[in-house]
């Protein structure tokens, strides 16, 4: 378990560092790895690969929906394709290239969605993907990450690179602490970070730091244990380390930077309505567009900074009081 010692002492790294060093360690490894851009190498830490690498590096500029169809064709020929864009781009506007050249071919793509959530900031709504998630997760065959800091971005770059078939990868921009964590990340295995009696907090993606914090308040301020777990996997969900969470809290809380419709909660939802009953309480945005502002000031306004959930989880919890 991560206490809070261990947890505010860990370094800050950027989330997308961590996808563009495995990505250039994979390429090393194995000369199958090739990677397309749609004008964003800097951007979503693709440049390093394509120094190393620049014949297995392919520019197709501002042309999103050819991206994912060059992608498509070089999986086709037996290549390990990365694929990337904005989030607001692709999937954002290449959703039908995904859907048919990709998934309906379970292609071996690697969907690279950068700058996804409200914390692209002063950007604004046009840039700030809240709907990824969902988009992707409702397409057969894929599979959908969401990682939390930079060792799990590196982790699960590299698994997505050694599994079948089709991934989306979300990144964000800014830096997060990279949890102590000791086993290597999974596809498809959630962490638990912290035990608690009370109520379960899952978050995923910038929002595991905002569910640890929130969790340390609620302790200290509120006599109020909750547990912790990061999905770093939306799709499949790690059922097994949510029942085994909502068997002794049978409360749970998702927390997301994303839409709470179709996201994180939406996905816990529809599992535990049908397997496991419990109260839940989703935290995200809630069908609203994004706006300019900084990452805090725009995690404060929709809710989602540390003293917005404490506040929203501690009044839930009251209301299911007998």
């Amino acid at each position: 378990m991560i206490s809070w010692q261990q947890y505010s002492q860990a370094p800050h790294q950027n989330i997308r560092d961590g996808f563009g060093q495995a990505l250039r360690d994979l390429g090393k490894e194995n000369d199958r790895v090739v990677s397309v851009c749609a004008d964003l190498r800097d951007s979503i830490r693709m440049q390093a690969f394509a120094q190393a690498f620049p014949d297995r590096f392919f520019e197709v500029g501002v042309a999103e929906q050819n991206l994912i169809g060059v992608a498509a064709g070089l999986a086709h020929e037996g290549l390990i394709v990365f694929a990337g864009s904005y989030a607001a781009f692709s999937p954002g506007r290449t959703h039908d290239q995904i859907r048919v050249s990709v998934c309906y071919s379970n292609e071996n793509v690697i969907i690279v969605g950068g700058h996804a959530g409200l914390s692209v900031g002063a950007d604004g709504a046009t840039h700030q993907a809240l709907e990824d998630i969902a988009l992707m997760r409702v397409l057969p065959n894929m599979t959908v990450l969401v990682p939390s800091d930079y060792r799990s971005a590196y982790d699960l770059t590299r698994a997505a690179a050694n599994m079948e078939g089709p991934v989306y990868l979300r990144l964000s921009r800014v830096a997060s602490h990279t949890l102590p964590v000791t086993e290597p990340y999974q596809i498809g295995k959630g962490q638990l970070l912290r035990t608690g009696a009370d109520v379960t907090l899952v978050g995923t993606g910038l929002m595991i730091d905002k569910a640890l914090e929130a969790a340390y308040v609620l302790a200290t301020e509120h006599s109020i244990e909750a547990e912790v777990i990061n999905l770093t996997t939306i799709k499949p969900l790690d059922t097994e380390i949510l029942a085994k969470s909502l068997a002794k809290t049978k409360r749970l809380v998702s927390i997301e930077e994303h839409q709470v419709a179709g996201g994180l909660g939406s996905a816990i939802a529809e599992w535990s309505v049908q397997e496991l009953p419990v109260p839940m309480k989703l935290i995200g945005v809630k069908d609203e567009f994004g706006q300019s502002g900084s990452p805090e000031e725009l995690f404060d306004h929709y809710g989602l900074s540390t003293e917005r959930i404490v506040d929203q989880i501690s009044h839930w919890l009251e209301t299911l009081r007998p």
